[in-house]
């Protein structure tokens, strides 16, 4: 019988410290494009919708989350990420074919952060350069950056330049996500900084002095809300089925900042460091989120920040001619270039935030079903001189640039459409999570988090609350219009994935056993990091 794991040791290198995996899982999360989204879509859509309590109760269930994660990664600090809890816990099969389907999405939304470089980072910058300084021949760059040719363009270097960065040495990467992280971040305190100046009369009037050119009406401000109104447009009240409804947008962000499970095995001091990373970045973020919202709920307008979005949509004559994202409003009402650029600098970087972060994800998780020798041994191989799984990028560059072009060129798929089956996989994380102290007694006696309440398993809690959380998601996801994940397409595109994943598992399974390999040896150990 031939060896069970592809070799003795993963050859990969615990260079990752606690403030590295905060840095990350911030991407993860992505406050930037979270913000836009719920500024675009929460408000125009989810009348009587309270967007800090939606926030609010996502973030809850984004801690507990967290947590069950950080009780899996103690327990097995290897690199896998959901793959590694779910195959060991409950099934191989299972644990590819959700690991499988969340990879792609995760590819998916690389790509996609690819195609939001030029639409919502220098769309907005060269159209704020034209309000700003008078000089309208910025329009066209912005249209150029904004359309699929431009946009697929701009998105093709950006993941290339991140493939040759992610292949050399793990610091590399790190130094650039320390600069992504700090820029970002700093972008969203100008924000913050522009919008405590304000007064929704001072906006109006900044509004006005901008939209007086192409909203014919001495009062543009009002008339966006009179407009959209006429359009079918409903604002203020309160509605606790919104408010729920609305708390997809908010989930699109926070749910992701447990990624680092996926190279747990490359971090120091893996309990401390992920408790850091993960739940420190979903309090980091949800506050900062919370911030912005309550500061531009006041200083713009929540009526108006729901009709300039809604009549994008539904009468574009009466909104902003470029996508009305929170950040180009915002700075429509200053004349500090300090802010302008902080805030443009900003959402630039929040933009490709998810490219490297994604793209890393996704090649240690391959890594970790090459090690386990689900697929081709070339995938699991660690490049000499920079100790990372070089042959995994290049795979997933060329597979993201696959998604980019689908995204920005073709109608087929939605923003929120691969959530669906990544919140299906976080499903089984915490069906996984509940049966672990049951189906592994030995492996969680040991563990340094076989902690009980009235003899049951706290990790047993966690889970069920997960697990119950994130099934109420998919329902949400799977019966909100505005989403569109409910289509036939999408539905294809869904679950299709998983079956895919299904198939491949047990071809691969049966081709292993006629190399005389037992992949199902594997399942009953933890690999070596």
């Amino acid at each position: 019988m031939a060896e069970v794991f592809l070799r003795k040791a993963s050859g990969l290198v615990r260079d990752i410290s606690a403030r590295d995996v905060l840095f990350f899982n911030t991407g993860g999360i992505n406050t930037g494009i979270g913000l836009a989204y719920i500024f675009l879509l929460g408000y125009a859509f989810y009348p009587g919708a309270n967007q800090i309590l939606a926030l609010v109760l996502v973030a809850a269930l984004a801690v507990i989350q967290t947590v069950t994660y950080l009780f899996f990664t103690i327990t097995m600090p290897r690199s896998g990420g959901e793959y590694m809890f779910i195959s060991r816990t409950l099934h191989p099969s299972v644990g590819f074919a959700m690991s499988f389907s969340y990879t792609l999405m995760m590819l998916f939304y690389s790509a996609l952060a690819a195609a939001q470089f030029g639409k919502m980072g220098l769309a907005s910058l060269f159209q704020i350069l034209a309000v700003k300084t008078g000089n309208m021949s910025w329009i066209g760059p912005a249209e150029w950056a904004s359309s699929p040719v431009g946009s697929f363009i701009l998105g093709t270097i950006l993941l290339f330049a991140f493939g040759a960065i992610l292949i050399r040495e793990m610091k590399t990467y790190l130094r650039v996500q320390m600069i992504t992280w700090i820029i970002s971040v700093l972008g969203l305190v100008a924000v913050m900084v522009v919008l405590l100046t304000l007064s929704q009369g001072h906006f109006a009037d900044a509004f006005n002095a901008y939209a007086k050119d192409f909203i014919n009406d001495p009062n543009p401000y009002a008339r966006v809300i009179s407009e959209a109104k006429a359009a079918g447009y409903t604002s203020g009240g309160f509605s606790w089925g919104s408010t729920i409804a609305a708390s997809v947008w908010p989930f699109f962000a926070l749910a992701f900042g447990a990624q680092s499970a996926s190279f747990a095995g490359e971090i120091r001091k893996v309990g401390r460091s992920q408790f850091i990373g993960t739940t420190g970045a979903v309090v980091f973020s949800a506050v900062l989120s919370l911030i912005i919202i309550g500061l531009a709920q006041a200083a713009i307008g929540s009526e108006f920040l729901g009709a300039v979005a809604y009549n994008y949509y539904v009468a574009p004559d009466f909104s902003t001619p470029v996508t009305p994202w929170m950040h180009f409003l915002v700075t429509l009402a200053t004349n500090n270039w300090l802010w302008i650029a902080l805030i443009i600098l900003g959402w630039i970087f929040w933009s490709y935030y998810w490219i490297p972060v994604n793209m890393l994800y996704v090649t240690r998780v391959v890594f970790a079903w090459s090690f386990d020798r689900l697929v081709p041994a070339k995938l699991g191989e660690v490049h000499r001189k920079y100790h990372t799984p070089a042959n995994t990028v290049i795979l997933a560059t060329i597979l993201t640039e696959f998604f980019l072009a689908l995204i920005v060129l073709t109608p087929y798929l939605q923003t929120l459409v691969g959530i669906v089956t990544m919140t299906l996989t976080f499903v089984f994380v915490g069906l996984a999570a509940m049966a672990f102290p049951y189906v592994r007694k030995d492996l969680f006696a040991r563990t340094p988090v076989n902690y009980r309440i009235a003899g049951i398993p706290v990790m047993s809690i966690l889970g069920l609350v997960t697990a119950g959380g994130m099934a109420f998601i998919c329902y949400r996801l799977l019966s909100d219009p505005v989403v569109a994940a409910n289509t036939t397409p999408s539905l294809i595109f869904v679950f299709g994935q998983i079956v895919l994943g299904l198939i491949i598992f047990y071809v691969a399974r049966a081709v292993r056993r006629r190399q005389d390999i037992d992949i199902d040896l594997a399942y009953r150990e933890i690999p070596s990091e």
